[in-house]
């Protein structure tokens, strides 16, 4: 009896802490299909709004400490190069205000803010009926006394369908992967990065938890990894352009006096737009997730009585792999459901679709 209430409770912490829901994009890419092309540009508007609010938050918090360290002798850093791991300490900054490890910010703030533009799905009518294993049974616990919904919300965004819980992903496991990609020159390998996404998605943040394996999920968390390590890669001179995030030596009052010292600045002139990121390999509904036997069962039954396929449409697999394809050459192939991919690939050559609009392009 005390092992079963210790296990309900490790659930119970489990599922409150969880960092991201499932979401039925099926369900909503249906309901959101006649959203006015006015309220996508607002919830694109207002994301990218806070999203950049945040950010910057980050970068003056990191840029306090670096002041205050220098004005108390502890360093004498004159050049971007001195500050090794104060690159590390920008990224946890920004991951700290944007995905912290609960439910991420950027989900609460969508759940909070965009009352009327996200999608709600009760559990009940969605792909996920009658699904009670693992942390699902707690969240419908959850769910029925108001703590927390069983399922979390799906905007449409820059003309893709996407939970909400892929915007967490982006900042959360975006910058949890680099360490596994960097080798000692500061070169990032992304195949190495993929190895330790699909052991998260496999683990806790996916099937151990909820019985669901999210192609979708580990798309938005390795292009996080991307932006991440561009910033990164300016750093070491590998790229000419400067980030949204990049560091300079700027004009600052150092104990009554003013020099020029290293600090990180916002870009101005290329602000963080979720349209340079954003997705459609985001959308479940168009890149299929993977089950254990169990939940499999209970989601192709629902799916077979709601009339729903996977992929919806095969065009938009064919925009999506197009977009990945050019930023990961074959490495995109992994970040698809083999359904999916056997859509992108549809023309019967089995060579990459040449890009097409991008998604943000209405």
């Amino acid at each position: 009896m005390l092992k079963s209430l210790l296990f309900f409770f490790g659930l119970a912490i489990a599922a409150l802490t969880a960092q991201a829901y499932e979401v039925d994009d099926f369900y909503c890419a249906q309901k959101l299909a006649s959203q006015p092309q006015a309220v996508s540009k607002d919830v694109e508007a207002r994301l990218n709004a806070f999203t950049e609010e945040k950010l910057k938050e980050a970068v003056e918090a990191i840029n306090g400490k670096i002041l205050e360290e220098i004005e108390k002798g502890r360093v004498n850093h004159t050049t971007c190069d001195d500050w090794g791991t104060k690159y590390n300490y920008l990224l946890k900054s920004v991951r700290k205000r944007l995905s912290s490890g609960v439910i991420s910010e950027l989900e609460n703030f969508a759940s909070e803010n965009l009352q009327g533009q996200v999608c709600r799905v009760d559990k009940s009518q969605s792909i996920y009926a009658g699904h009670g294993g693992g942390i699902f049974g707690v969240l419908d616990v959850l769910d029925s006394i108001g703590v927390r919904a069983a399922l979390g919300e799906t905007v449409k965004i820059c003309g893709v369908i996407t939970g909400t819980d892929k915007l967490g992903h982006f900042f959360g496991e975006g910058m949890d992967l680099l360490p596994y990609g960097r080798d000692v020159r500061g070169v990032f390998n992304f195949g190495k990065a993929y190895k330790q996404n699909r052991k998260y998605e496999d683990g806790v943040l996916g099937t151990d938890s909820t019985g669901v394996f999210s192609f979708g999920d580990m798309s938005a968390s390795v292009q996080g990894t991307r932006f991440f390590d561009t910033i990164v890669k300016y750093k070491h001179g590998s790229v000419a352009e400067k980030p949204t995030i990049y560091c300079s030596k700027v004009k600052k009052v150092v104990n009554g006096a003013e020099r020029l010292v290293p600090a990180f600045v916002y870009n101005e002139q290329k602000p963080f737009r979720w349209c340079d990121h954003v997705n459609h390999s985001w959308d479940e509904s168009l890149n299929c997730s993977d089950y254990t036997p169990q939940v499999k069962a209970i989601v192709e039954n629902n799916m077979k009585a709601k009339g729903y396929t996977c992929p919806r449409e095969a065009r938009l697999c064919r925009e999506a792999y197009a977009s990945l394809y050019s930023s990961f050459n074959t490495l995109a192939d992994e970040f698809f459901h083999p359904a999916s991919l056997r859509a992108a690939k549809r023309d019967g050559t089995g060579q990459p679709p040449t890009k097409g609009k991008t998604p943000g392009s209405q």
